[in-house]
């Protein structure tokens, strides 16, 4: 055997032994347990906490004595901290003091109107309308004992030149039924569309949209669409894939089957619908009803797409349930009037991709109540659990030393977190002190890197003022930021509740009890999210369980899913994960018409697949969604509900609504038998990710793989076959030299090893007499030691 040939093995062994490690290493990366299944951003790291003692600032009491002229106010218990902050600073700077901090609290409007939510004590508000419209103030809306006003700017230096900044307000609270002026929720800020969540109390629950490398092009894709005359002329375009969500929950064959949503009407309630109209006949409906509920702001003018991106997933769904778009500040007074409208339009599901952070959160507040009376009338409410998980704070209010500074662990008077400057930040502390006469009291304060107090919020527990606390903060810049907690009175246990929204970091995050309202109302089908390829709770789902020890969310949807409106990022958050629930629920609805909504929601609730522990937890509920094998096709098409059936074909327009439509009766649902129910199911087999972000560098690894098995085949190929024909030359035949440059070769060669030539005939190897080398075929001399060639034979 040549002595070549056993290194030739090794070698070949050695790549093929590569070539397998490569291809295994990328094939665990892709689809092994630790597989990524999506990119997150890192977590930004806190800086330490200052060294500092905490000192209270002189209270209001204190403070009125250094402006005379605000101590009415100042000590007015009705009226929220916030705006004294802004009168003080209107006396003591000005009015450009003022405007600035006005902005930077979330206080001003586009239109220079501070923002004001009246409480009252009657729900005959008629006659205060009137006063407040005499004196100049800007009424933005009514709903039961609530009043939005906007105070101009100018009217408060108006009446500052002849009087002080605060008489327009001193003039308010006098009012006859006026008991609070409370701080609203603002209004969110256009450049916020592609942000997590909009920008106010009622915090819509978009994750951040993160990019998929594999998404189609938005760019060559883009509806050819105007806006004529109300009518939109569409151009063609392809269509991109579906909510992966939709095949997750097992709707397409309840599609196949004919049950697609027909004759059911969807109420979409939310804050923004910015390029709903580029849509209308692809990813949304051909025809639509739009209406909003926000002064001066139409539906697609809000800076959000968040509710359209949400619309889309129902459509995707339920394709044949009709949409009805209702568009709110986040506010109660916008949010009551666009939930009667909604039911006033006969819709038999509301769907609420948002919450708020100042309630109870047992069931009890304005929210939840505002849920359960929809429900209470036969219609099914389904909200969004929240994205606040990793921005909440649950800790027993504790004071070792005596000096009223909350402890959040032993030696530990602060909260760090990031900042967000992208947008209006909301820190909310709320404390189990909700009952009627509550006097625990707690004041919330903001500090920076150097324990400067930077803003506060020092509200009295005076005129049954509820046990919160609550800062809006402008930050205009992204590092860490402290909060600090003063005991006012404090004379009983206590559990305090702190939420941050928004912020990437939060110290001592707590997801138990993380909910918003209304996702703890009895009468809501609360929704957490699980990503859509594995199933894997989202670790930013919001979780229960309520206050009064309630299991919610009831269960979990797909999200992480394509969006037309947000391409080319991906829609993740409880926010996508409802609307899923929502078409589920109208498709179960338009299978079996004559169902009742508590029906409807127990046959989603038991038609879910475990992804904890067997049983409800307050982490997924009964587990994610998995429809059973739909029922047999009708053979008649499913009686409407709540709407009679109409044999016009829809226009494609958005039409709308007008801004006060006439009542209708409440919707009526039959109770018929109860439609076929399963238990819940155990898990099936996750499904590998597919290559989503990092596992691109699997693929990537495997096509190097067999890049490199391609090239070592591709030369095992330019040499012969020799169990094809085996070689006439004998294995002890003499040794040969190449004819063109004298190497010596094997006897059955064919290329020279040297000079890559084919060999032609083998000659018998001449060798120098002096050094032994190889002589070429008629050579003279040897070509290393310079001897003749005829010395050798």
């Amino acid at each position: 055997m040549n002595s070549r040939q056993p290194s030739l093995i090794r070698s070949r062994l050695i790549l093929i032994g590569i070539v397998a490690l490569i291809v295994i290493a990328g094939a665990v990366w892709v689809f092994g347990p630790n597989a990524p299944s999506r990119s997150l951003s890192p977590t930004p790291t806190l800086a330490p906490a200052p060294q500092i003692t905490f000192t209270p600032p002189p209270d209001l009491g204190e403070l009125a004595k250094q402006f005379p002229r605000l101590e009415k106010l100042l000590t007015n218990p009705a009226l929220d901290s916030a705006y004294k902050d802004f009168l003080v600073a209107y006396e003591s700077g000005g009015v450009e003091a003022a405007e600035l901090l006005a902005r930077q609290r979330g206080l001003l409007s586009d239109d220079n109107q501070i923002r004001v939510t009246l409480v009252l004590d009657t729900e005959d508000s008629t006659a205060l309308v009137t006063e407040l419209t005499d004196i100049g103030v800007i009424v933005r809306g009514t709903y039961r004992d609530l009043i939005d006003i906007g105070v101009p700017l100018e009217l408060i230096a108006k009446t500052a030149e002849s009087d002080n900044p605060g008489a327009i307000f001193d003039r308010i609270t006098q009012l006859e039924h006026v008991i609070g002026l409370q701080l609203p929720t603002p209004k969110p800020a256009g450049a916020q569309a592609r942000r997590s969540q909009p920008a106010n109390l009622l915090a819509g629950f978009l994750l951040q949209a993160r990019p998929h490398p594999d998404l189609w092009s938005p760019l060559s894709n883009r509806p050819l669409l105007s806006i004529r005359e109300g009518r939109p002329e569409v151009g063609m375009r392809q269509q991109p894939p579906l909510s992966e969500g939709v095949a997750t929950i097992g709707l397409p064959a309840w599609h196949a089957t004919g049950y697609t949503g027909q004759g059911v009407k969807i109420g979409v309630l939310d804050q923004g619908f910015d390029g709903y109209r580029d849509l209308l006949g692809t990813r949304l409906p051909l025809s639509l009803t739009v209406q909003s509920f926000v002064p001066g702001t139409a539906v697609d003018g809000t800076g959000l797409t968040h509710g359209t991106a949400v619309a889309e997933i129902i459509h995707a769904a339920a394709p044949d349930a009709e949409l009805y778009l209702a568009h709110y500040d986040g506010g109660d007074v916008s949010m009551g009037n666009a939930v009667d409208w909604l039911m006033q339009q006969g819709v038999s599901i509301i769907s609420h991709s948002a919450g708020g952070l100042a309630a109870p959160m047992d069931g009890t507040g304005r929210d939840a109540e505002l849920a359960d009376q929809v429900a209470a009338a036969g219609l099914i409410w389904i909200n969004s659990a929240g994205n606040a998980a990793n921005q909440h704070y649950r800790g027993d209010f504790a004071d070792s030393n005596g000096d009223l500074i909350h402890e959040f662990a032993p030696d530990k008077t602060t909260l760090g977190f990031q900042s967000d400057p992208a947008g209006l930040t909301q820190i909310i502390l709320n404390w189990n002190d909700w009952g009627k006469g509550g006097v625990q009291d707690l004041d919330l304060f903001l500090l920076d890197a150097d324990g400067n107090i930077i803003a506060s919020s020092r509200n009295t527990r005076d005129s049954d003022r509820p046990p919160v606390e609550q800062i809006l903060f402008q930050f205009d810049d992204s590092r860490t930021y402290f909060l600090t907690i003063n005991s006012v009175n404090v004379s009983q246990p206590l559990r305090l509740d702190v939420y941050i929204h928004q912020t990437s970091n939060l110290e001592m995050a707590d997801p138990n009890g993380s909910l918003a309202t209304p996702a703890d109302a009895r009468g809501s089908l609360t929704v957490g999210a699980a990503y859509w390829r594995t199933d894997e709770l989202e670790p930013f789902s919001s979780r229960g369980p309520t206050a009064d020890g309630r299991i919610k969310p009831d269960l979990v949807g797909p999200d992480g899913v394509l969006s037309d409106i947000f391409a080319p990022d991906r829609f993740f958050g409880t926010s996508a994960a409802a609307p899923h629930i929502t078409g589920a629920a109208a498709v179960v609805w338009s299978a079996f018409p004559s169902a009742t909504a508590d029906e409807i929601r127990q046959y989603l609730t038991t038609n879910a697949i475990d992804l904890m522990d067997p049983g409800v937890d307050a982490a997924t509920g009964a587990g994610r969604l998995l429809l059973p094998a739909p029922p047999a096709a009708p053979t008649i098409t499913p009686v409407p509900i709540n709407t009679p059936v109409s044999n016009d074909t829809p226009s494609p327009v958005a039409t709308t609504a007008p801004n006060e439509p006439p009542p209708t009766a409440p919707p009526s649902i039959i109770s018929t038998p109860t439609p076929p129910r399963i238990a819940t199911r155990p898990r099936p087999p996750v499904q590998p990710p597919a290559t989503e972000n990092g596992g691109w560098i699997g693929l990537i690894a495997i096509g190097l793989a067999a890049v490199l098995a391609g090239v070592a085949g591709w030369r095992l190929t330019r040499r012969p076959d020799r169990s094809a024909a085996p070689s006439t030359r004998s294995i002890d035949a003499a040794p040969a030299a190449c004819l063109h440059c004298g190497r010596t070769l094997p006897a059955d060669a064919v290329f020279c090893a040297q000079c890559g030539r084919p060999v032609g005939a083998l000659q018998t190897v001449t060798r120098c007499a002096h050094c032994g080398r190889a002589l070429r075929p008629g050579a003279k001399y040897c070509a290393r030691c310079g001897h003749a060639a005829s010395a050798s034979s």
